[in-house]
């Protein structure tokens, strides 16, 4: 099932506050970004969407995997909780689970 989103709504390091964020997936789809390889398409708990960009091989696809499994077709609804964190002096977003099940 394709995800449609209104508007791009890439999710920025700086957003996130201190404690996390947790979040709910909605899916995993190709990027239209030239950025990233794809884009976790995620709902905040105001109901909004939002987007995570991924690299194929990153340290946030590994801990996706190794929470939910290598079939990202089962991901969806699956609760996760984002932090930022820092990386070679730059802001950036982590993959933590969610206390919440």
């Amino acid at each position: 099932m394709p995800i449609k989103l209104q508007k791009r709504n890439l999710l920025q390091a700086l957003e996130l506050h201190g404690d996390g964020d947790e979040f709910t997936i909605i899916g995993l789809r190709e990027s239209q970004s030239e950025f990233f390889k794809y884009d976790l398409c995620l709902k905040n708990k105001e109901g909004s969407s939002r987007i995570l960009g991924l690299q194929a091989q990153s340290f946030n696809m590994d801990s996706l995997i190794e929470l939910y499994g290598d079939n990202p077709e089962k991901w969806a609804g699956k609760k996760l909780v984002l932090y930022q964190s820092e990386w070679n002096n730059r802001p950036v977003i982590r993959v933590h689970p969610s206390s919440k099940k």
